[in-house]
């Protein structure tokens, strides 16, 4: 059961949980749980429990400050990542990502289904959750098989998703700061030599600039944002002028895409992102998937 926000103060602290875990903790939601690392550690270590396991991901130094004398005051078990379990990255394919992991109860090579390094770390931790929970109800361990064919078979819509190869179009749900951070990284590992054309909005409840900043940085890139019609959306008048003050790009995200599925004149081997929010990536992937057959782009 996921968290639908911080932890402390969530409604899923009327389950008792047979173990619990916390991924990563990045600057989000910083008007309702805090605009510091700290702040925010706090309120997700809200879902610890008195003696039960708690799995943590890749989780910055200052954050575990935080969370480890909350853990060990509640007697839970910490297993950590990095310490306890340990992914290491071997090779990147067009499926996925090829890791090793090592823990105590088991080593083995695996791969995700998921394109990104951070995947792998994301995966390696659900593994440490899942090795955890069959130990916790005395439970038989999955095989590395069984294991490898789960992984494999992992999708997520809206996550890095190649939605196009024929022109290659990624759709990617990076909505804050940490998110975008891990998407540039998987730019810079897969796409280095390419030409990237990104286009971005958000929620008014996001940090538009901050990410705007990191996008920016993309070396061989044109920066292309747009609106969506949502209550939740970022006003089009703010993303006009901000557009306009940084001399960026500002199109209709419908003419960006046909623009881009029928343009297949590059002129360098070029890839297409488009990301800064879910709800935006809901109907741009609606749109894709009704448009298919008649832009005559394919996923092949």
């Amino acid at each position: 059961m996921e968290v639908g926000m911080g932890g402390l103060l969530d409604s899923t602290n009327v389950c008792q949980p047979i173990l619990t875990g916390i991924t990563t903790i990045g600057l989000d939601h910083v008007a309702l749980l805090g605009d510091t690392l700290e702040a925010i550690a706090e309120q997700k270590a809200g879902i610890v429990k008195q003696g039960i396991p708690l799995v943590t991901g890749h989780i910055v130094p200052e954050a575990l400050t935080v969370i480890d004398p909350i853990a060990e005051a509640k007697n839970a078990p910490r297993l950590a990542y990095g310490s306890d379990y340990q992914v290491g990255h071997q090779e990147s394919v067009v499926a996925g990502e090829i890791f090793d992991y090592t823990s105590s109860v088991r080593t083995g090579r695996f791969q995700t289904g998921l394109l990104g390094l951070h995947q792998i770390e994301n995966a390696g931790m659900a593994l440490a959750l899942l090795d955890t929970y069959c130990q916790e109800i005395g439970r038989e361990l999955a095989s590395n098989d069984l294991v490898a064919q789960a992984m494999e078979e992992t999708s997520w819509p809206g996550r890095l998703e190649v939605v196009s190869s024929d022109p290659l179009l990624l759709l990617d749900g990076a909505h804050n700061p940490h998110a975008v951070k891990a998407l540039l990284a998987t730019l810079q590992e897969r796409f280095a030599d390419y030409h990237k054309e990104i286009l971005f909005t958000c929620i008014k409840t996001k940090a538009l600039d901050d990410m705007l900043d990191l996008l920016e940085t993309v070396p061989d890139s044109q920066l292309t944002v747009t609106h969506f019609d949502d209550s939740r959306a970022t006003d089009e008048s703010v993303l006009k002028e901000t557009a306009k003050s940084r001399n960026l790009n500002y199109q209709s995200w419908q003419d960006f895409l046909e623009q881009k599925l029928t343009d297949k004149n590059e002129e360098k081997q070029t890839v297409r992102i488009i990301t800064g929010s879910l709800y935006f990536l809901s109907q741009v992937r609606a749109y894709l998937m009704e448009r298919k057959n008649e832009n005559g782009y394919t996923k092949d």
